[in-house]
């Protein structure tokens, strides 16, 4: 079952104070709560991660903190700390890169806002799915390009051009990964774009791949975008040749699914 891990933010407090916890409830349920003599105004919901780990995700982003600077934490034991909701933020995404489910909701709810509670409650709900920023059709190839060096621009074009040129292909941008699908389309690899690389995941299981070379890192133990059990992680063209005959065998096998 899914639950939750947030950034709540407090009109009262400092602005690079938040409070990171997590709740197998609704957290507009769990602000509510919160909201006692113990606070003079009620708390805000700044942003939500959905995920079945959540316990694991609350204890992975407060250990984290407390590994970069442990005087971070506000008083030790307590789920407050000494951090901007958005370098918080930036934490909660670096987390959900690990997690195969994660799923993270900018809100910035205020209780002044009456409105915009009343969408937290469609939002944050286990009955309904978590708001996304943009909608999927909303995802293109600008998004992921936009902000990525030059060189990493072309190595993109280099690697969807060949892809491309695969019988029936088509380019289909989601939120987190760029997907490449045939025909039926069946997703048979996913481009991840960095600043300092991309990173292509391979839709095989292990043990499936033929890697003479090998180039590729088994990742069928950790969390991360796309489907499949393979990474290649690309810096330049030297390598495409030998990284295209991977993708190929993902395509094949794409293809051979009923």
């Amino acid at each position: 079952m899914s639950g939750y891990v947030y950034i709540l933010t407090n009109p009262s407090f400092r602005d690079d104070w938040v409070k990171i916890g997590k709740s197998s409830r609704p957290v507009n349920v769990r602000s509510k709560e919160l909201d006692n003599t113990a606070v003079p105004l009620p708390f805000d919901i700044y942003a939500v991660m959905k995920t079945e780990k959540y316990n694991e995700a609350e204890k992975q982003i407060h250990d984290l903190i407390d590994l970069v600077n442990p005087s971070m934490r506000i008083r030790k034991g307590r789920e407050f700390f000494n951090v901007t909701p958005e370098k918080a933020l930036s934490i909660f995404e670096k987390c959900a890169m690990t997690l195969d489910d994660a799923e993270i909701t900018i809100v910035k709810e205020s209780h002044e806002n009456p409105f915009l509670n009343d969408q937290i409650e469609t939002a944050v709900s286990s009955e309904h799915k978590s708001r996304k920023p943009k909608s999927a059709e909303s995802f293109t190839e600008e998004y992921h390009l936009e902000s990525k060096p030059d060189d990493i621009k072309m190595l993109y074009g280099e690697l969807k051009r060949q892809i491309s040129a695969l019988d029936n292909t088509s380019i289909v941008p989601k939120k987190q990964c760029i997907n490449f699908q045939n025909s039926r389309e069946k997703s048979f690899c996913y481009l991840i774009l960095y600043k300092q690389c991309i990173k292509l995941v391979l839709n095989m299981k292990r043990g499936t791949l033929d890697d003479p070379d090998n180039i590729t890192n088994d990742i069928s133990n950790l969390g991360h975008w796309g489907q499949g059990d393979y990474r290649v992680d690309i810096y330049n063209t030297d390598d495409i040749e030998k990284i295209m005959k991977l993708v190929k065998q993902a395509y094949d096998f794409a293809n051979s699914i009923k």
